[in-house]
């Protein structure tokens, strides 16, 4: 694979999104085709301290008291070695962090008011890590919290990842039970979804300018959006309809030459 380069001073992108819309997927592709590209995967963070909790037998509030032993665990496993599919070692399988389990009680821990800045504050350390490369943030609620931080300075572009309901339960199913799920498998996934973004809404808030385009519009060429110079950082509602995980060098080639003058490396 021939490696994307670009040189900017702005050159991190946060990947945002409801759950099962393809931001681990994209985040770990986009990555690999940026060089020195990095991805900071923020929401399988959130997803390691759910299973530590349901380990543990502590509650979300009953883990705010005890994060002492997360922060422990986290500093010895050396997060940043983890892809955002990888399961950490030091937790058992049966508390996978792409389990049904995970995925139901993930929403209640990464919503704590304690335990979202904690993840927060380790983002930042692994960000602050690896300052040196391309960031690929990946998380909910991640585009408005780089946005406020000391870290936005670095940031390019926000991703809105939008699928429909359907499509993001049947990658769900697919994901947990490792085959294609039947209709009734998908339908109820429809609702355990539907839940999970109801928990999730106060982190998931775009831009009010935030834009719309269609993936195949920077696969073919045709895309109509450009950057507002109005925007300090831009954030755009892309549609993953078709989405394959092939297309995402050429997808990204285009979407950052929108922004920066982009070479490719032999």
């Amino acid at each position: 694979m021939q490696k994307i380069k670009f040189e900017s001073s702005a050159r991190d992108i946060a990947i945002d999104g409801p759950a099962g819309v393809g931001k681990t997927t994209l985040g770990n592709e986009m990555a690999k085709c940026i060089d020195g590209g990095f991805h900071v995967d923020t929401g399988s963070l959130h997803r390691i301290v759910t299973a530590f909790g349901l380990w543990k037998q502590l509650s979300p509030e009953q883990l705010a008291q005890k994060t002492d032993l997360l922060l422990e665990d986290f500093g010895q496993l050396g997060l940043q070695q983890l892809s955002g599919h990888d399961h950490p070692s030091w937790i058992p399988e049966q508390f996978h962090i792409r389990s049904a389990d995970v995925n139901t009680h993930v929403p209640y821990y990464a919503n704590d008011p304690v335990l979202r800045p904690l993840v927060g504050e380790e983002t930042d350390r692994i960000a602050l890590d690896n300052a040196d490369r391309c960031l690929i943030y990946n998380g909910r609620g991640e585009y408005q919290r780089i946005i406020a931080s000391e870290l936005s300075s670095h940031l390019l572009l926000g991703l809105y990842l939008s699928l429909g309901a359907h499509e993001r339960a049947r990658r769900r199913a697919l994901e947990i039970l490792g085959r294609e799920p039947t209709e009734d498998e998908t339908t109820y996934e429809v609702v355990r979804l539907e839940h999970r973004d109801e928990g999730d809404a106060a982190n998931l808030v775009k831009d009010p300018d935030c834009q719309d385009a269609l993936i195949d519009d920077f696969l073919n060429g045709t895309s109509n959006w450009t950057p507002s110079e109005l925007i300090g950082c831009p954030q755009l509602d892309l549609g993953m309809e078709g989405f394959d995980v092939v297309d995402v060098p050429v997808f990204t080639r285009n979407l950052l030459s929108r922004h920066v003058k982009v070479t490719l490396l032999n």
